[in-house]
């Protein structure tokens, strides 16, 4: 058996684990937010502004199988802890060049001054390994660090609006002057006419050379609480509910969009440059939030 092949086989028996987990469990019911909304300027951040106001969710029964019933929304406790997410990427060898990243971040409410929802600070940490030729003279190990905040005010029973800004150093950390220092933000506007649909228009300030500006518009239909088709540009998503519990969920999903990102580096001669990096992505993948 390959090592991709065993990789999948493994990602598979571990969902089957933790839904069976779940399944056994009996937890009573509680009101679950349906997805985290994403702290990163280039991912799909604007996707998620119907559930983090708190006014769609999914309830779950003894099973972990959504269910309509009228339970009581989370506490302010639970709406104030920090999220932590934990991502691998990993991409086979193309013309003699591999590359795999792992990121963590953080997203940390602050405290509510204006009310509900909170804002959000998040911080992050990722690192991305390229395996290439010696004589193409790219960086093994290509660092970020960042550190930002989101804001999201409701501005009528059917208008949201969100706004992001965060700083990143992204570098070998060789090279970590003026052009590892990146600025990013993001301006959006949500509109849900109703409980199924949304749609949103927004910019997205990426930071990167390659693609400094990206438009983040689309629409998000959630035809039952198990399934999300999220047709937001640059990352869209289809998400289907596997299993969950009164704490957790776990979701799988099919998506694509854009990827990638700029890095300040030193090349073997000493000279500092810069390099993008440029991807149009295809993922089959799972999630637990």
């Amino acid at each position: 058996m390959s090592l991709q092949n065993s990789w999948v086989l493994s990602v598979a028996l571990l969902v089957v684990l933790l839904c069976t987990r779940s399944a056994l469990s009996q937890p009573e019911l509680r009101r679950l937010p349906l997805a985290e909304p994403e702290t990163y300027a280039t991912d799909s951040v604007v996707t998620d502004l119907n559930s983090s106001n708190g006014s769609h969710s999914v309830v779950v029964d003894d099973h972990g199988r959504p269910a309509d019933k009228g339970v009581p929304p989370l506490d302010i406790k639970s709406l104030m802890k920090p999220r932590f997410k934990l991502a691998f990427d990993w991409e086979p060898e193309v013309d003699g060049i591999a590359i795999g990243t792992s990121d963590l971040s953080m997203r940390v409410p602050f405290y509510p001054v204006f009310g509900p929802p909170p804002p959000m600070i998040t911080a992050g940490y990722s690192v991305t390994q390229i395996d290439a030729p010696a004589g193409l003279d790219l960086p093994l190990d290509l660092h970020e660090l960042s550190l930002g905040v989101g804001w999201m005010r409701r501005i009528n029973e059917q208008w949201m609006a969100r706004l992001m800004l965060s700083g990143a150093l992204a570098s070998d950390l060789e090279n970590t002057g003026s052009d590892a220092w990146q600025l990013r933000s993001g301006a959006f506007a949500m509109y849900r006419p109703n409980d199924r649909w949304s749609f949103a228009f927004g910019v997205l300030a990426t930071g990167r050379d390659d693609l400094p500006v990206l438009p983040a518009v689309g629409a998000i239909w959630e035809p039952s609480r198990e399934v999300k088709v999220n047709l937001m540009m640059p990352t869209p998503k289809v998400s289907f509910l596997l299993c969950g519990t009164t704490t957790r969920q776990h979701w799988g999903y099919i998506g694509g969009g854009v990827a990638g990102g700029t890095w300040a580096y030193e090349r073997t001669a000493g000279v500092g440059d810069r390099i993008s990096y440029n991807e149009l992505r295809l993922a089959l993948g799972w999630e637990s939030i």
